[in-house]
């Protein structure tokens, strides 16, 4: 399955640069193509049928979905990367699991809860962060799914040549995918805190438990059903 690297360009991340936060045994599969099973057979992956793309009106089926979206765009990458001779493995992986942190209600959704996460915690919230946490942390009862840092590290970025007006890609080891500046690391742990009364739920950690706990949940679900409320009703200052 590897023999078409042979012809790939010289700028293209070959099955051999693969690096994965853990080790794990080789099989037949490329170590990209691994990640495109690992992430099509991850719970949050079918989470995104029912995530509109940018309207919330759920009762018209004509309504672009997040399932949608994300196939077109790995449609288009794949089309790319194979015009510039690169990997469209990893290519693939990248696409399918670029908005597997969205939210629901589309963008209107991740404006929200960035706006409560400034107001509240003074932070933002980034739906590409928040992807890679599912699938680092939360995915596979809190083991999250292995992925090679380079189709993570494509998740978190696939935004950040808009961000940054420049396109610079290089190549990065396990540390310094881990120590970004922003830390990656630091954003995912502020999240983990930020989000774990909705991590006790999903995963049933009795860690998360404490009266403390499902008070702050309560609280945060409370501010949340008030600010769809008012944004629905026109009402939003």
């Amino acid at each position: 399955m590897l023999k078409n690297e042979l012809n790939l360009s010289e700028y293209a991340s070959l099955n051999e640069y693969a690096i994965r936060l853990k080790e794990i045994n080789s099989d037949i599969r490329g170590e990209y193509y691994r990640d495109i099973d690992k992430i099509i057979y991850s719970l949050s992956y079918t989470r995104y049928s029912d995530k509109t793309q940018v309207f919330s009106m759920i009762s018209n089926d004509n309504i672009s979905r997040r399932m949608t979206h994300v196939q077109m765009v790995s449609k288009i990458a794949r089309t790319l990367s194979r015009a510039l001779n690169l990997n469209e493995d990893l290519t693939e992986a990248i696409a399918l699991g670029h908005d597997i942190g969205h939210v629901p209600f589309g963008h209107t959704g991740e404006s929200i809860l960035n706006e409560i996460s400034l107001k509240y915690d003074n932070t933002y919230f980034m739906h590409n962060v928040e992807s890679v946490r599912e699938l680092m942390c939360l995915e596979n009862n809190g083991n999250g799914v292995n992925l090679t840092i380079q189709v993570l590290d494509g998740i978190l970025s696939h935004n950040g040549e808009i961000v940054n007006a420049i396109y610079a890609p290089r190549n990065k080891t396990k540390e310094e995918f881990l120590d970004e500046n922003p830390s990656v690391k630091e954003v995912i742990d502020y999240l983990n805190i930020q989000n774990r009364y909705r991590d006790f739920f999903y995963l049933n950690l009795n860690e998360y438990s404490s009266t403390e706990e499902l008070e702050l949940k309560r609280r945060y679900v409370d501010i949340l059903d008030e600010k769809f409320r008012l944004y629905l009703s026109g009402d939003e200052d």
